[in-house]
């Protein structure tokens, strides 16, 4: 067998649930001044879930998603790896009840990897090496990055969200990973999730605005001394940026300009205002140019952790034709923490699909009061045995794995809404 060439994406599929709320009706809720959430931090509506959907149940929902909508045979598959930090079970893995889906074929390698939002681009770096390596088998690998990001209440809970990602990966891929990657890894505190009857984390806000920040300086400019490109500008033609909120994907753009201006004009000082006024002018029509199109879905569906970068890429393929040959850099961050920046280049034009937005069209808005309901029911269930979800099935989209019981054992069992293509 022939060694693979031009190893990336061969497509890419979000998964966003059928329910939504409103950050504006989140903002009056919670008795916060208006703006607090839709321009503090840039978002405009947040998906959510009720009882029926739990991590396990979303990411089978994309992974079928992908290959029927791609006419994918599970005999193709030779590697399936998940990304995700929302832990159903502290042993048993993700990819082992996502194997219920995929008819008798059982030589499938991958496993799940987490850290914080990082485990889907770690999924992504271990499915390019397999078929990279002397092990490949030939086959396809399927990457899903998903996450359920809730927060108890208070001013983290409008940075919640829910979804997930399922990419096809393979050689001759119209989106390949060139070879420009560079890591930055270091134990802190900033975000993290100790407290075994709670999924709700620990978080310090800024501590964690200022670690991811500090980890996207020391890659960019690692990046510009592997590559000897010295400007923002000539890394990149698109940037994509791990998403908590859509002002953070604005403040990391900014951090890299300053960063940039500072090594090309001495007398710069990215802590003057004066300064910051006159090259404002200068960087804005930058970030609308390279990163504004990459950040429209985000501020609609919220962070979904894992699958928060590659909804960025989504995006960017959903309002723009990427050219052959332009190249888009990707940021990922995990706490604790994570971070790589690597690069992704159009080995040929990929039209813009526009057919998320349908997705989003179709979603059923619920008021504050309703998902607070469903915030508190997640709360009981989440150590609870022996029990029956009570979400109507109704509010489903056709084709959604959803839960249907959990036994005296916690064992979880799931069935699907109608309306599927056979595999």
């Amino acid at each position: 067998m022939s060694r693979p060439s031009n190893i990336g994406i061969l497509a890419l599929e979000l998964y966003i649930p059928k329910t939504y709320i409103s950050q504006s009706d989140l903002e009056l809720y919670d008795k916060e001044s208006k703006g607090k959430y839709t321009i503090g931090l840039g978002q405009t509506e947040m998906s959510c879930i009720g009882d029926r959907e739990d991590i396990n149940s979303i990411s089978a929902t994309i992974l079928l998603q992908l290959l029927e909508k791609h006419k994918i045979c599970p005999s193709q598959i030779g590697r399936l790896e998940i990304g995700t930090e929302t832990i159903q079970d502290k042993s048993k893995s993700i990819k082992t009840y996502l194997m219920s889906y995929l008819q008798n074929s059982y030589n499938i390698e991958g496993i799940t990897s987490y850290n914080a939002c990082y485990g889907g681009v770690q999924a992504l770096f271990n499915t390019i090496a397999w078929i990279e390596s002397s092990s490949w088998d030939g086959k396809l690998g399927v990457v899903i990055a998903s996450d359920i990001a809730v927060y108890e209440k208070g001013p983290a809970r409008p940075t919640g969200g829910v979804g997930a990602i399922g990419i096809l990966i393979g050689p001759n891929a119209p989106l390949v990973l060139d070879n420009l990657r560079t890591s930055y890894m270091e134990h802190a505190y900033d975000f993290y999730k100790p407290i075994p009857s709670s999924e709700y984390p620990v978080v310090d806000g800024h501590f964690s605005v200022n670690c991811y920040l500090k980890a996207l300086s020391q890659c960019f400019e690692d990046l510009k001394r592997k590559t000897g490109v010295m400007t923002l500008a000539s890394l990149g033609d698109y940037w994509c940026f791990h998403a908590p909120y859509h002002k953070m994907t604005v403040k990391a753009f900014f951090q890299i300009a300053s960063d940039d201006l500072s090594s090309r004009l001495p007398h710069f000082d990215a802590k003057d205002k004066q300064s910051w006024g006159i090259v404002n002018e200068y960087l804005r029509p930058l970030w609308n140019e390279k990163c504004e199109k990459a950040t429209r879905l985000g501020k609609r569906v919220g962070n979904i952790y894992c699958g928060s970068l590659f909804m960025s890429l989504k995006s960017l393929m959903t309002f723009e034709n990427i050219e052959e040959g332009k190249s888009i850099v990707m940021f990922a961050y995990g706490s604790g923490l994570a971070a790589s920046m690597f690069r992704i280049v159009a080995r040929r034009k990929v039209q813009m699909d526009q057919g998320i937005l349908m997705d989003l069209g179709k979603r059923v808005k619920l008021n504050v009061e309703e998902y607070t309901r469903r915030m508190s029911v997640r709360e009981k269930d989440y150590e609870r045995k022996g029990f029956v979800p009570i979400d109507p099935i109704r509010e489903l989209a056709p084709g959604t794995v959803y839960l249907d019981r959990v036994d005296e054992k916690w064992r979880r069992f799931y069935k699907r809404t109608e309306n599927t293509p056979k595999l």
